[in-house]
């Protein structure tokens, strides 16, 4: 598959790892690292998400409707705030750059949120 980039053609398959060479082992290298990054992440989502519901529901009684709808409700609040927030971070111009004001801001709210 050709694609245009800068008024040449280029092959769309060599920037996916379909070439072989030193290009691709850079390519799968950094595949991997990016993969092995989220996985400490991953284990504490799924170990905080299965707990949350079995306190909700065992411990405070919750239903597993309001349970479902609340979850829900979490993830289609994220599929609209998120690419709101990648706009704004992405024209964020600060002499530190365009997401360090927003970790150095988001990282104190969200220890107070976790305490509360």
């Amino acid at each position: 598959m050709k694609m245009r980039r800068r008024g040449k053609s280029v092959n769309i398959f060599r920037w996916y790892g379909k070439s072989k060479g030193k290009y691709n082992e850079i390519i799968s290298k950094r595949k991997t690292a990016f993969g092995l990054g989220a996985v400490g992440k991953d284990m504490v989502y799924m170990l905080s998400a299965s707990y949350i519901l079995y306190y909700y529901q065992d411990v405070l009684g919750v239903s597993a409707m309001a349970m479902g709808i609340i979850l829900m409700a979490a993830r289609v609040f994220d599929a609209f705030n998120d690419p709101i927030m990648g706009v704004i971070v992405a024209k964020t111009r600060t002499r530190w750059g365009k997401f360090r004001p927003w970790l150095l801001v988001g990282t104190p709210c969200a220890m107070r949120s976790c305490c509360i």
